[in-house]
């Protein structure tokens, strides 16, 4: 049953995305690969869940940009869906690879900051400007193309490598499919090496479905969350 929620904040962040606080949903059911379906001024969106407070009562993602014509104001009303999905794990056994496309990037941002141990590598595809500052990445990464130079700010300031997959031409992305890059950096492992590597992943509904099941039998495990076709994309 659909609930009304109040914008509790609504902030611009880089690349064009939004960040929305909601209250009026359990903040219990808030986890990275989860999502609420919400309407805005008679317009549906998907907001991917990546973090929520029990004290202030409040759920939140990130918005892509175009999501909404003009995003909702702080004490604005709009229409949510219970929360949906599966929650990524956030206690793996090695060093996970996070991979995320699209609507995928914020929960997996998040996913990041929080499980452990912190991941070895984080690859995000992005159809749009990705939802964080760039910058010349420290870390030298043996198989990954060598003019994916961009890493990820906060990630390289937390000691996380990361790289971004960029439709949009961004300076220093890979210029293809996120998965393409995953590919490369596990062809540079040997067999040992790559079923020691647990995957986590959270993309659209239907992307890259092939490429994700043929790793099952080649890596230590993959965590698959699956979020629906988000507005703005």
């Amino acid at each position: 049953m659909s609930t009304v929620c109040r914008v509790v904040g609504c902030d611009r962040v880089a690349g064009g995305w939004w960040w929305l606080r909601l209250t009026g949903i359990p903040p219990d059911g808030a986890a990275p690969g989860r999502y609420c379906r919400i309407t805005h001024d008679g317009r549906p969106a998907v907001l991917p869940l990546s973090h929520a407070s029990a004290e202030e009562d409040w759920i939140g993602g990130l918005l892509p940009p175009g999501a909404f014509a003009t995003p909702p104001a702080a004490g604005t009303r709009v229409t949510a869906d219970p929360p949906e999905g599966d929650a990524l794990a956030t206690s793996y056994p090695d060093p996970p690879v996070i991979v995320a496309e699209g609507i995928g990037a914020g929960p997996a941002l998040a996913l990041a900051e929080r499980c452990g141990p912190a991941p070895r590598l984080v690859l995000i595809g992005c159809w749009q400007s990705p939802p964080a500052r760039l910058c010349p990445s420290r870390f030298l990464t043996a198989g990954l193309p060598p003019e994916a130079i961009a890493g990820i700010a906060p990630l390289e300031d937390a000691g996380i490598p990361a790289r971004v997959a960029s439709r949009a031409g961004e300076p220093g992305c890979f210029e293809g499919e996120v998965m393409e890059m995953l590919q490369h950096y596990l062809a540079g492992l040997t067999p040992e090496e790559a079923r020691a590597v647990p995957l986590a992943a959270c993309l659209p509904a239907g992307a890259l479905a092939t490429e994700v099941d043929g790793l099952r039998g080649v890596l230590a495990g993959v965590e698959l969350a699956r979020l629906p076709p988000g507005d703005g994309q």
